[in-house]
């Protein structure tokens, strides 16, 4: 009778589990369709604004009913009794660990299947139970938030730190990687919400091409020349600069040239060709960015410090590949040399280039480099901390890797080795 009364309370917890998983992660569109076809309007407003307390009131249920099932069951199965006090030990022990994959098979396993395949069922189905939960949740609600804040206090946190938007990124995260792991949702669908996310707080400088590597032509109207210099690029859009890269002509888009071919190129002007640039300050948020592509109806901007000079160039793909990852065109490969890159050449050792983001170094390599407003760079953090240009061979240490420089020009750092120290 004990233990029946064991596999009525574990059957209890996971009806309240798979509840609780189909308010959280199922779809809610059917219970709204049903509560909207049944004439109940209002009750579908009150259930939208407590759904979420709702699954933890379920939540919470399951709990409780889950360690009520683990109680009896140890109790039923140990066989307590005063004339076996000396082995009832063991015998509970043993009875505890016979609980574990019951509980987990019903809580893990059948629970969110039952949530996943007929999630829109048991929703319609108990309706009831989710109008009580929604109406005891507040009382949860005001606990966890209590907790939250406590906690939120203790951690030296604030609110400005974190903020609303940082808790809903979180909860979307949680949610996605559930879908995931239920197979709804492709493996990618993650990493490319997170970038989203990260899209909306990335600067243009951050993305940018640096001056140093832009390829531009000095404005000239000798066509030889100009055809020459774009088969070495390989650029459809090329900045077009008189005297130096501080005096941006206009944008030489590549398809302009086509009625040019064949023609007499003593007549070929340049100027009437370029296109007017978008001028923008490195601080410019890369998504304000992508509405001025869409709005001025070009692909790309010259990117410029706070003195006015050309700080670098951004384009479109630069834009899309902050969403999306890397884009490559015909004439880009793996190897592109062009691309900053970072690459392991043995254990703990990596080889990295001195323009790739200190941000996604710290990512890949698992380290606390700092950040600051005068460097983005791993190659401007070793210039910047050792205080000059530095030399092929120079070195230093911090953060327990070993930095050594492999390569370098008289302005610059181009590579880097980077050793974790033992």
């Amino acid at each position: 009778m004990i233990t029946f009364l064991a596999l009525i309370a574990l059957f209890l917890a996971s009806w309240c589990t798979a509840l609780e998983r189909a308010l959280r992660n199922g779809p809610r569109s059917e219970l709204t369709a049903h509560l909207e076809k049944t004439g109940r309007n209002s009750l579908r407003v009150h259930l939208d604004a407590r759904i979420e307390g709702a699954a933890d009131v379920m939540a919470l249920l399951a709990c409780c009913l889950q360690v009520i099932f683990l109680a009896v069951w140890v109790t039923a199965l140990a066989g307590w009794s005063p004339s076996a006090v000396s082995d009832w030990g063991g015998r509970m022990f043993a009875a505890g660990i016979s609980a574990a994959p019951i509980l987990w098979l019903g809580s893990s396993i059948i629970a969110p299947a039952i949530a996943r395949w007929a999630g829109g069922s048991l929703l319609q189905g108990c309706l009831w139970i989710i109008r009580i939960a929604a109406f005891v949740s507040p009382l949860l609600i005001w606990v966890s938030a209590f907790v939250n804040e406590v906690v939120k206090r203790l951690s030296g946190a604030t609110l400005q730190q974190n903020g609303r938007s940082g808790e809903a990124e979180a909860e979307l995260l949680r949610s996605i990687e559930a879908k995931q792991r239920e197979g709804e949702l492709a493996e990618g669908a993650k990493t490319l919400i997170e970038n989203v996310f990260d899209f909306t707080t990335t600067d243009v400088g951050e993305v940018m091409t640096p001056r140093t590597d832009i390829e531009g032509i000095e404005i000239t109207n000798d066509l030889n020349v100009i055809r020459a210099f774009i088969l070495s690029a390989g650029h459809s859009r090329i900045p077009v600069f008189e005297e130096d890269l501080d005096h941006i002509a206009g944008i030489l888009y590549v398809k302009d040239l086509i009625p040019f071919l064949g023609e007499d190129a003593s007549k070929f002007q340049l100027r009437p060709l370029l296109r007017r640039p978008i001028v923008i300050p490195e601080t410019k948020p890369v998504a304000d960015l992508l509405a001025d592509f869409q709005q001025a109806e070009v692909h790309m901007a010259i990117v410029v410090d706070e003195y006015g000079g050309t700080a670098g160039l951004a384009t479109i793909e630069d834009v899309l590949e902050e969403i999306v990852g890397e884009i490559y065109d015909e004439h880009e490969g793996d190897d592109d040399e062009d691309e900053p890159v970072l690459h392991a050449v043995g254990e703990d050792v990596w080889e990295v280039d001195g323009r790739f983001h200190i941000d996604d170094f710290n990512e890949i390599v698992d380290s606390e480099l700092p950040e600051d407003d005068e460097y983005d760079t791993v190659g401007g953090w070793f210039t910047a901390r050792i205080g000059h240009v530095p030399a092929v061979g120079e070195s230093f240490c911090e953060e327990q890797l070993d930095f050594q420089v492999l390569e370098a020009e008289p302005t610059r750092v181009i590579k880097l080795r980077v050793r974790r120290a033992d």
